[in-house]
């Protein structure tokens, strides 16, 4: 372990541990660091054995098969409730390295070693031999439904729900495991330990699961409508993630979060070749754990990958000035970059918005609109500051059920859309682009899924929303009141929207269709047509310049892809996620935060022609 990642963490724990290992053994040598420091690095935080494998993948088998740095860290020991609990934690274990061995394409042969983050605690950590750049993790904390660990079942929930560190539970030492792993936690250690897995691999991007799942589906796990584990481990990833934030170190690294159960209640949403590497993925892992199958929910699961909070395309304005600002949520707060005459600066802190936001935001008049993960309200950022908009349901019992804002500006009026608790969407105007009603306005709709989009064009504004069988739309015109297009007919979406304006009042949609995830373009009043399925995941991006609609998807090798209606052409680079667009002079530049952490853009060289080749801007 590099001893420098340790000394940053010890500087910035806010309370020490308060228990240590009962069964201590002899310091260990130092465990074995990731190496000097290139410019991507993926760490994922989960809680059992199997979760990347299902909710996270391909991004993590993509990373792998580049050759980027990939470490995972499993929180708990997963052990459930079986009779031998170690016994069964060592073959989930095991199960885990032979998955990532697979994604690799080498020998399973792993190092075991331990790696001590503080004096009271240590984990084990394997790293496979003939890729050391690959590494897994595991805490070994109970799982939810071991009634044996100290104190009883729901340990993570436990220790998540016990701010005044009375509560501390015991890790697992697997059998045949690394020794003087098994050490006590309350949750304030739990906390430290992951900022100081967060030190020790120094990732630039970082994944966890769902903080806030709906609340419309996995019925059978409520409250939490999820198993309680990967709600707790998510919470813990976002909290530790914020303390490394203000660490010191100045990290730089993009969050990503993962639905998980409930993406067998979504449509299947990537291609038939991802669904077999997931599924074959997976079969290097069933053997050695008897509690799952090739079949029911894991299939389903292994045909999915949905982001919980898509960034979206709609994040870089242009001021009055002419300048361009781009926003981005960065471990739960906002950042800007901001154009100069001659180049950019950023990231810097936007105005604290008072509690951790969800990365899908929306820009549109200057204003900045986004979602408060802790109350669910919809917040709009001016120059005067944040402004609380509320949200749909304020009061009532979905109040923390609800969307991500999307907002547009038409003939003066500056409107915010966001999917309500009851599946439809609610609308909030300021007739003036400042002054805010307190009552949203219900434009209906039922089984709305989130990636709601809307453009405005010269009379007024559209807007669509996904639904599980297909997209509704709506539209206002001339200052009337917004009607719903019940003719409206589409090919049924399996994942988030994109809208732009195009000649007069006319709009172009795009998104990714259902089963094949080929890209649909519909433009009203024309049949729609299905560009080939490019892989990858999230919504497409949409630019309309010099006459000539462009499509810009994350593809299968993380990597953006663009499209005039016919093949796919790639562009060299990878990004996170879909690019936000902008035009100047009919050319247009994309603007993407980075797999390094950083702001990337591309532009074109002249309207209509070749994209440059991506580049950092700012800091």
């Amino acid at each position: 372990m590099r001893r420098s990642g340790v000394s940053v963490v010890l500087a910035v724990v806010l309370a020490a541990a308060l228990f240590s290992c009962t069964e201590p053994s002899p310091t260990p040598p130092p465990a074995t660091s990731p190496g000097p420091a290139p410019e991507v690095r993926h760490l994922q935080v989960v809680a059992h054995q199997d979760d990347d494998i299902l909710f996270m993948n391909p991004d993590v088998s993509t990373a792998i098969k580049v050759g980027q740095p990939v470490a995972t860290v499993y929180l708990t020991a997963g052990e459930a409730n079986v009779a031998d609990t170690y016994g069964y934690a060592a073959k989930r274990q095991a199960g885990t390295r032979a998955a990532y061995a697979r994604m690799a394409r080498v020998r399973d042969d792993w190092r075991a070693e331990p790696l001590v983050l503080d004096r009271d605690h240590r984990v084990e950590l394997y790293t496979l031999k003939e890729r050391p750049s690959i590494q897994l993790v595991f805490v070994n904390l109970p799982e939810n439904a071991d009634a044996k660990a100290l104190g009883g079942p729901r340990a993570l929930v436990r220790l998540w729900q016990d701010r005044a560190n009375f509560v501390r539970v015991r890790a697992l030492k697997p059998t045949g495991g690394v020794e003087g792993v098994n050490c006590f936690y309350d949750r304030q250690s739990v906390i430290d330990t992951l900022v100081g897995l967060y030190a020790h691999f120094r990732p630039t991007v970082l994944r966890s699961q769902d903080t806030a799942p709906d609340r419309r589906y996995t019925g059978n796990w409520v409250p939490f409508h999820d198993h309680p584990d990967h709600v707790m481990a998510a919470l813990f990833a976002r909290e530790a993630a914020d303390l490394y934030q203000r660490s010191g170190a100045s990290p730089r690294f993009v969050s990503m979060n993962y639905r998980d159960y409930n993406v067998d209640e979504a449509p299947i949403n990537i291609t038939p070749e991802e669904q077999r590497e997931k599924l074959d993925t997976f079969a290097a892992y069933v053997p050695y754990d008897d509690q799952v199958s090739m079949g029911g929910p894991y299939d389903a699961w292994a045909r999915r990958t949905y982001y919980r909070w898509p960034r979206g395309v709609n994040w870089v304005a242009t001021d009055q000035s002419g300048r361009r600002r781009a926003f981005a949520v960065l471990a739960g707060r906002l950042v800007r970059w901001t154009e100069t005459d001659s180049d950019w600066t950023g990231p810097s802190p936007a105005p604290d918005a008072g509690g951790p936001l969800a990365p899908t935001i929306s820009v549109a008049g200057q204003r900045v609109f986004a979602r408060r993960q802790d109350t669910n309200d919809v917040l709009v950022l001016s120059e005067s500051g944040w402004t609380n908009l509320g949200n749909p349901n304020r009061g009532g019992a979905r109040e923390f059920e609800g969307g991500a804002p999307v907002a547009a500006v038409a003939r003066g009026e500056l409107s915010v859309f966001v999917r309500n608790g009851g599946g439809g969407v609610s609308m909030l105007t300021a007739p003036d682009g400042r002054t805010w009603p307190t009552r949203w306005a219900d434009l209906g709709g039922s089984d709305v899924q989130d990636g709601i989009a809307v453009a405005a064009n010269g009379t007024g504004w559209d807007l669509f929303a996904p639904t599980r069988q297909s997209v509704l739309r709506w539209s206002r015109r001339d200052g009337e009141a917004p009607r719903r297009d019940t003719a409206f007919r589409a090919p049924a979406p399996s994942g988030p929207l994109s809208a732009t304006a195009t000649d007069g009042d006319q709009t172009a949609l795009a998104y990714r269709v259902t089963d094949s995830a080929a890209v649909a373009v519909v433009r009203t009043g024309s049949a729609p047509v299905l560009l080939p399925a490019p892989g990858g995941l999230g919504a497409p991006g949409l630019a309309w310049a010099g006459g000539r609609l462009s499509v810009f998807v994350r593809d299968r090798a993380a990597g953006v892809s663009v499209s005039t209606g016919g093949a796919w052409t790639p562009l060299p680079g990878q990004v996170a996620e879909t690019p936000a667009i902008s035009l100047r002079d009919n050319r247009i530049t994309l603007f993407a935060l980075g797999l390094d952490g950083r702001l990337q853009t591309s532009a074109q060289d002249a309207p209509g022609g070749a994209f440059r080749r991506w580049g950092a801007l700012g800091s």
